[in-house]
């Protein structure tokens, strides 16, 4: 997941947009919820806390 940009919703969760990078490339919304609910090989998603925000959507083809 690269994402784009975040609102917190009303329930306190946050509704993020950003470019998912699996099997196919594409642009689409999820939650953090759903983000913190993932699981491959028993690891969890994390934050890059060093990638910069010099990077654009289009750089990931």
């Amino acid at each position: 997941w690269y994402i784009y940009e975040g609102e917190k919703q009303k329930d306190g969760d946050w509704l993020f947009f950003g470019l998912v990078d699996g099997q196919e490339k594409e642009l689409g919304y999820t939650t953090l919820k759903q983000l913190e609910e993932i699981r491959v090989m028993g690891l969890g998603i994390e934050r890059d806390k060093w990638f910069g925000y010099e990077h654009r959507l289009n750089e990931f083809r």
